[in-house]
C-alpha cells in the first residue's frame, strides 16, 4: 500500500517537474523581444503640426469573436521599420497621414455600418525617434514588441487583446463587473 502511494507521489512529481520545464521553455521563447514602451499621441497637437501629415506604412486590422461589431485598430510604421502581424489577418494601406487613418476609419466603419468608437494613437520611440504609431477603438489592447532584427531595419511584433467580455457583462472596463 505505502509503495503504491510513494509511486502515484513520483509520478505527480514528475509531471509537475515536465510542466514546470515546459513553462520556463515558454516564457524563455516569449521573452526574446522587447515590450515597447508607448506615449499617447495628443491629436489635437499632432493634426495641427507637421506630424499629421507625415506617411507611415499602414496595416489596418479587426478583432475577432462573436460580435456582430469588431473592434477597429492600426499600425503605422517608418520604411525602417518590418512589422510582424502575428498570425493577425490585415489589410496593407500603403502609406497614410494620420488623418488619413481617421478618414479611413470613418469609412470602414461606414461601410460595415458599424458604430465604432473613436481611434486612441499611441507613438513607439526608439533612440528618441518615433518608429511606429498604433490606433486602436476602445476596450481593444495593441502592443508592439522589439524583435532582434537581421539587418539595418528594426523588427516588430504587434500583439492585441480583445477586452470586450463575451459573456455579455461588458468586458473589464464594466463598473458593474467588480
Amino acid at each position: 500500500m505505502v509503495k503504491i502511494k510513494r509511486e502515484r507521489n513520483r509520478m505527480a512529481a514528475g509531471a509537475v517537474v515536465v510542466a514546470l520545464t515546459a513553462f520556463v521553455l515558454t516564457g524563455c521563447f516569449a521573452a526574446a523581444g522587447n515590450h515597447m514602451n508607448w506615449q499617447q499621441v495628443d491629436m489635437a497637437r499632432a493634426l495641427a503640426d507637421d506630424a499629421g501629415s507625415r506617411k507611415w506604412n499602414t496595416y489596418r486590422f479587426l478583432t475577432e469573436g462573436p460580435f456582430a461589431e469588431q473592434r477597429i485598430a492600426y499600425v503605422l510604421f517608418g520604411d525602417d521599420v518590418t512589422v510582424d502581424m502575428w498570425h493577425t489577418p490585415f489589410v496593407n494601406l500603403g502609406k497614410m497621414s494620420l488623418r488619413e487613418v481617421l478618414d479611413n476609419h470613418d469609412a470602414t466603419l461606414k461601410e460595415r455600418m458599424w458604430i465604432g468608437t473613436p481611434l486612441t494613437f499611441h507613438e513607439y520611440q526608439r533612440g528618441g525617434k518615433v518608429i511606429a504609431c498604433t490606433a486602436n477603438e476602445f476596450q481593444m489592447e495593441v502592443d508592439l514588441w522589439e524583435m532582434a532584427a537581421a539587418g539595418p531595419k528594426v523588427g516588430i511584433r504587434m500583439i492585441y487583446t480583445d477586452r470586450r467580455s463575451f459573456s455579455g457583462g461588458g468586458g473589464v472596463l464594466d463598473p458593474d463587473s467588480r
